[in-house]
């Protein structure tokens, strides 16, 4: 029985399905906020290319900036209203992924 952390009307967080978020969704990490315009941009980061380096190079690529470097614990990269993070990097994969609405 999962506990449901979402409430639309005060907060905004979405598993990979857009469903609400609650303690069993993935991908694990907090949820994606749904106001995100790249919710898509983590999710393709976190499934498809998994790696550091990989991550990177995509995201760069994309006008992304990395506002936050604590590798290999937490990584932030940012983009119009966009922050992304991605946590505890282990054996060449990111465990934890989670976006954050930044009021522009």
């Amino acid at each position: 029985n999962s506990v449901i952390l979402y409430q639309p009307e005060t907060n905004y967080y979405i598993d990979e399905k857009g469903n609400p978020y609650t303690d069993e969704s993935w991908p694990a990490g907090g949820g994606l906020d749904r106001r995100c315009d790249f919710n898509g941009d983590a999710l393709h980061c976190f499934y498809k290319l998994a790696d550091f380096e990989s991550i990177e190079h995509w995201l760069e690529s994309r006008g992304f900036d990395l506002v936050k470097d604590d590798f290999p614990y937490k990584q932030t990269w940012t983009k119009g209203n966009t922050e992304i993070v991605f946590e505890d990097y282990v054996d060449g994969l990111y465990g934890y992924v989670h976006t954050e609405f930044i009021n522009q």
